[in-house]
C-alpha cells in the first residue's frame, strides 16, 4: 500500500502562504511584546527589591488580570488555553521578581502537584515538602513563598 500524500492546489497554495506568513509576522509582534512585558518586569523587580518585599505573589493581582482577560476575550481561542498561556507568563514573570518558590503536601503529592505547575508555571520553584502542617509551617517560618495542601477532610480533627 502506498502512503498517502497530501496536496494543495496551485490556488489555494498561495493563499496558504500568505497566511502563514501573517502567522509569523503575528508570532514576531507577540515575542517582540513578550520581551517588553518581561523588561517591564524587570523594573517592577528592581522597585520591589527597594522595598524589601518578602513575597512578591499578589494573588489578588493575579485574579484581577485573569479576570480582566475572560471578560475581553473574543474569537476562536479557547479560554482555558488563554488562561493557561497567561498563567506561564506570569509565573516566569513572578521568578524574576525574586525569590519565589511552591511548596507541596506530599500525601496527595501527584494531585497536588499538578495544580501547583498549572497554577504557577513551570518556571516555578517547586517541592514536595512533606505532610501538610509541616507545609503550612515552612510557609509560616518563611522557608517557602507558597503551599499547597489537601483539603481537610471530614472529621479529620487538625487537618493542617
Amino acid at each position: 500500500m502506498r502512503p498517502m500524500t497530501v496536496t494543495t492546489p496551485i490556488a489555494d497554495q498561495s493563499g496558504l502562504d500568505g497566511l502563514r506568513a501573517e502567522i509569523d509576522s503575528i508570532d514576531r509582534q507577540m515575542q517582540e511584546l513578550l520581551i517588553r512585558r518581561f523588561e517591564v518586569t524587570r523594573e517592577v523587580a528592581n522597585l520591589k527589591q527597594n522595598q524589601r518585599s518578602q513575597n512578591n505573589w499578589r494573588p489578588n493581582r493575579q485574579a484581577q488580570l485573569l479576570r480582566g482577560l475572560v471578560t475581553r476575550h473574543r474569537g476562536t481561542c479557547p479560554q482555558t488555553a488563554l488562561i493557561r498561556i497567561w498563567q506561564e507568563i506570569m509565573g516566569a514573570s513572578l521568578a524574576l521578581q525574586g525569590p519565589f518558590s511552591v511548596g507541596v503536601a506530599l500525601a496527595e503529592s501527584g494531585d497536588l502537584w499538578d495544580l501547583a505547575r498549572d497554577h504557577f508555571g513551570n518556571v516555578a520553584t517547586m517541592g514536595v515538602v512533606g505532610p501538610a502542617p509541616q507545609v503550612v509551617g515552612a510557609v509560616s517560618e518563611g522557608d517557602i513563598s507558597v503551599g499547597v495542601v489537601p483539603l481537610p477532610q471530614d472529621g479529620e480533627d487538625r487537618p493542617w
